[in-house]
């Protein structure tokens, strides 16, 4: 039998690294809640904090950001390169008690290009996905708490020119990040509303929070 070459060998390994199925991620149930609830949530809230949409479907989301620190060690014996970039995908399935929301998390280095290479790090980024996930759980509590008998069909995602009572607290959130606040894990909390607005307290990490009024003409500072 003809010997494989070890530049063979290192292309193999590359090959199979970059097609590894993805390892199973933490999953959380949001009760009460619809797909497209959840959906235009984490949309909201994943934009507001910088990163990339690369895919949206019925069923599932796609973000990346880039890293300045490799997570993975990469293929053998490559240099790391300058960036790579992280990709989470969430998805979403309905169910009879809600929406179940899951993650899983890749790295890409050369993204782009002919020597792009993947690596599965849900695992390695387990403890931060989790937090995310229970981040976006308590976000839909708050809105059941302010918005507890708001119809089920008002609830319509993003884009739209008219937006329901309880999600525009995360376009405060991204108001008040176009005005330089640097969000805090707390973001925005509703200190009052009624049906034609809403007023929200947005925490910052770089400054004291900020006071938006919302309404479905879009928002503003308020005092």
């Amino acid at each position: 039998m003809k010997a494989l070459s070890p530049l063979f060998l290192a292309l193999l390994l590359i090959a199979l690294s970059a097609t590894t199925v993805a390892s199973a991620g933490p999953s959380v149930l949001i009760g009460n809640s619809t797909v497209a609830r959840v959906k235009a949530l984490a949309l909201d809230t994943a934009l507001a904090r910088g990163w990339t949409l690369i895919e949206s479907t019925a069923e599932r989301i796609i973000f990346e950001t880039p890293l300045e620190q490799p997570a993975s060690a990469g293929p053998p014996g490559a240099v790391p390169p300058e960036t790579t970039h992280l990709r989470i995908r969430t998805d979403l399935e309905q169910l009879a008690a809600g929406t179940r929301v899951s993650i899983q998390a890749e790295e890409r280095w050369w993204r782009g290009s002919v020597r792009e290479w993947r690596a599965d790090v849900t695992r390695l980024y387990h403890d931060n996905l989790q937090d995310a996930l229970r981040s976006l759980q308590q976000r839909w509590q708050r809105y059941l708490q302010t918005s507890p008998t708001f119809p089920e069909a008002a609830v319509i995602e993003p884009g739209f020119s008219e937006t329901p009572v309880g999600l525009w607290a995360y376009y405060a959130e991204r108001y008040a990040r176009a005005a330089g606040c640097m969000l805090d894990d707390q973001g925005a909390t509703l200190v009052n509303s009624n049906r034609r607005e809403e007023l929200h307290r947005v925490f910052c990490t770089n400054q004291a929070p900020v006071m938006v009024r919302c309404n479905n003409q879009g928002c503003r500072r308020s005092r």
